[in-house]
């Protein structure tokens, strides 16, 4: 997963912030040999038949931040700590979840 977050440090564009941010949490997920949970990823936070929902994600959050978030977990994924593991991806979702509703409001609305 360092190499996929390296490659994402290094990506200038957002289509290569969202095929690296694919990478990353289909191999976050890969573990777990959940295809429950792969499928989710790949058909409705990650969209791999349609790519547009997931550029559209990348153009609308922070890469400095989402790598920070993604850092984060890796961390505390190779010191086990599932507690701080599972906040930290639930905080994920949440901040991603928050900025792309942001985005989609039109300019002028508070809510």
């Amino acid at each position: 997963m360092k190499r996929i977050l390296a490659v994402y440090d290094a990506a200038s564009s957002p289509a290569e912030w969202a095929e690296c941010n694919r990478q990353f949490h289909l191999a976050l997920c890969a573990p777990a040999n959940n295809a429950r949970l792969r499928k989710m990823i790949e058909e409705y936070c990650l969209s791999t038949t349609n790519r547009y929902p997931h550029l559209r994600m990348s153009l609308d959050t922070e890469k400095n931040e989402v790598q920070s978030d993604h850092y984060a977990i890796v961390d505390a994924c190779k010191r086990r700590d599932v507690d701080e593991v599972v906040a930290l991806i639930e905080r994920h979702i949440l901040d991603t979840r928050r900025e792309v509703m942001a985005a989609a409001r039109p300019a002028g609305l508070d809510s």
